[in-house]
């Protein structure tokens, strides 16, 4: 069985709306997307070689009867041959499962209608990456409004979280969101960094424009109390 996924690991989910939550992370290799400010480039730009299988998934399950959720995350989880069948492995274990995607990819409707809650993060055009070999691709897929609004449609709950580098961003944000029709209740709207200073610088914009604008302000939480390594 090909080892498809990176990391494994008991943390706190660190974003939107679960924040502060007990949880295993299982991290997917692979991307669809180049975001220029990726946090996790092993997963994407550089992919790494998989460290686990989904059946090494269970046992962390098991281990960790305390932990009640789990995050399936990546880089891009829905690019995962695997994906469908560690839904299945997940739900079969009593966990709530959040899945963390760019939205630019579907899978089959009865896994969708599995998920408890999908975070959906499209990416604005702050993402695109200045490399030509990718910077076109990117720019031309990373947005897919059929497919967020039919995650938003088939899974148990959604939210949306977008990365915010400038004030200039909330254009862009409103109007994907004009065709997306969701709720600013589970619109999430967080500070681009990757360390404590480019968020710091960025906090007190972002929040007045949550304030003004009606959206949640999304800390990254993980960050601020590990910084930006790899296992938290």
């Amino acid at each position: 069985m090909t080892k498809g996924i990176s990391e494994i690991y008991p943390c706190i989910q660190g974003e939107g709306s679960r924040v502060g939550v007990p949880s295993i992370l299982i991290r997917s290799l692979g991307c669809n997307l180049r975001c220029s400010w990726c946090d996790t480039p092993f997963t994407s730009w550089h992919v790494e070689k998989g460290s686990y299988t989904n059946q090494d998934v269970a046992p962390v399950l098991e281990s960790n009867p305390q932990i009640k959720e789990v995050i399936i995350s990546g880089g891009e989880p829905c690019i995962y041959p695997g994906l469908e069948d560690l839904i299945n492995i997940c739900s079969s274990k009593n966990k709530l499962i959040t899945l963390e995607t760019n939205g630019t990819l579907l899978i089959a409707e009865n896994a969708m209608k599995m998920i408890d809650l999908v975070s959906i993060s499209p990416k604005l055009s702050n993402s695109t990456p200045d490399d030509t070999h990718w910077k076109e691709k990117h720019e031309n897929t990373r947005i897919n409004t059929e497919s967020i609004q039919k995650w938003m449609m088939m899974a148990k709950s959604y939210q949306l979280k977008f990365v915010v580098s400038h004030p200039n961003d909330i254009t862009e944000i409103k109007q994907v969101l004009d065709i997306l029709k969701a709720n600013n209740r589970n619109v999430y709207l967080m500070p681009e960094g990757t360390c404590e200073k480019e968020l710091q610088g960025k906090r007190k914009m972002l929040a007045d424009i949550c304030i003004r604008e009606g959206f949640c302000y999304c800390e990254r939480v993980h960050i601020v109390i590990y910084g930006n390594k790899r296992g938290v």
